[in-house]
């Protein structure tokens, strides 16, 4: 089942542009504390957990990840998931990066592993998985308890802020995974969710402040933020 040439097409579908590549390892080098430990909910063929991964690696970190491996329902990578092992592909790739004594797979839906972890273990919280409106927004309300105080959650496919678009057009692209290019129920569960958020290259993040959430406002080097 197990299909390596369909590797480079899949690994394609989450980081969209190279500035993202900065915008992931710049996210992690914020939160960053020796042994630091990051949760990413959506890990898909690795192409994030890589570049998250090998910034945890250099300071002994450990980095969860959580995915079923299956796809999205009514996208792509459901019929890719039917073709190929994407666990075996995913796996195989952290194995070629060196990072299979950083990167520990937690297998199962986000819904059912969030009851077994414990609030306040993770310094960042990266959240990629199903992008329809209902599920962002449990992603966020399940996993944001987790994010220790000083660190960071954040996430991807958020091309703008509710004001940014029409409401019509965002209810109407909300239980879809994306709406004329646009991740619609990202956009909605971010927006009422944080007053106020960063989005760099589409990458929004919040730090915990005090029992409050408050813009990332990071400087990456190498990119214009956005």
């Amino acid at each position: 089942m197990n299909s390596s040439s369909n590797a480079p097409e899949i690994y394609r579908q989450q980081i969209a542009v190279p500035e993202q590549k900065i915008v992931l390892r710049g996210l992690v080098q914020a939160s960053a504390r020796q042994g630091m430990i990051v949760l990413e909910v959506g890990s898909w063929c690795g192409d994030s957990t890589v570049e998250i991964g090998a910034e945890v690696k250099k300071l002994g970190g450990r980095l969860y990840c959580i995915d079923w491996w299956k796809g999205n329902p009514g996208t792509n990578l459901e019929g890719a998931a039917r073709q190929t092992d994407i666990y075996t592909e995913f796996w195989n790739r952290i194995v070629d990066e060196g990072l299979d004594d950083t990167v520990i797979p937690i297998r199962g839906r986000s819904d059912d592993i969030a009851p077994i972890l414990a609030d306040g273990t993770f310094d960042m919280v990266y959240i990629d998985a199903d992008h329809r409106y209902p599920q962002v927004e449990r992603d966020i309300r399940n996993y944001a308890s987790m994010v220790r105080e000083g660190g960071i959650l954040c996430g991807d496919d958020c091309e703008g802020r509710l004001l940014d678009f029409d409401a019509e057009f965002l209810d109407a692209g909300k239980d879809v995974d994306f709406h004329e290019t646009v991740h619609c129920g990202v956009v909605l569960a971010v927006g009422e969710k944080f007053r106020s958020y960063s989005i760099d290259y589409s990458i929004w993040s919040v730090r915990r402040d005090g029992g409050r959430w408050s813009p990332t406002d990071i400087q990456f080097n190498g990119i214009i933020p956005r």
